[in-house]
């Protein structure tokens, strides 16, 4: 049986999309993951975020992405037998055999058509922080998924993971 041939459009995030992406691997072929790092990325978001929830607050997610980095480290000297290649989407893409690309502009003319190159029948985008344009949606066969890294309607919005850390929650969705 023929597998879907997938990518991944996601950003940078340590706690629950590898684990998603992961899973995924398990059910179709993700051929590659794409870190959108787009000017609306949570990695060019910090000075937002301390406006919006405090030095504090903030300064603890901190540590505990420093941690999260820490602990992808030693996966990946391990062969990722210690948390499966949890830590970080780059250590997803290797632990399931997918090429790993970062990207500032998904829409721009050279990755569209790095795309169409790839031919995957279907794109999953976890918490994207790009709108799709029309050229990059028509590529797929199947078309593109749009995946909220939550649980609706508890965790709408942006930031879901930011607000599951927050709240001390055990699963994600």
């Amino acid at each position: 049986m023929n597998r879907l041939k997938v990518m991944v459009i996601t950003q940078n995030d340590t706690f629950f999309i590898p684990t998603n992406i992961i899973k995924a691997g398990d059910v179709c072929n993700i051929v590659e993951v794409v870190d959108n790092k787009a000017k609306h990325s949570l990695d060019n978001k910090i000075s937002d975020m301390v406006k919006w929830f405090g030095f504090w607050q903030c300064a603890k997610m901190g540590v505990r992405s420093y941690r999260r980095k820490f602990q992808g480290l030693l996966d990946k000297l391990t062969g990722y037998s210690l948390y499966g290649g949890s830590c970080s989407i780059a250590h997803a893409a290797r632990k399931i055999g997918a090429n790993f690309n970062v990207v500032k502009n998904i829409n721009d003319k050279v990755f569209v058509q790095h795309v169409r190159e790839i031919a995957p029948d279907l794109i999953v985008s976890y918490s994207a922080p790009q709108v799709i344009k029309p050229e990059l949606l028509s590529v797929p066969k199947h078309g593109i998924i749009n995946v909220h890294g939550a649980l609706l309607p508890n965790y709408r919005g942006c930031m879901p993971s930011f607000w599951y850390l927050y709240n001390g929650e055990k699963w994600g969705g």
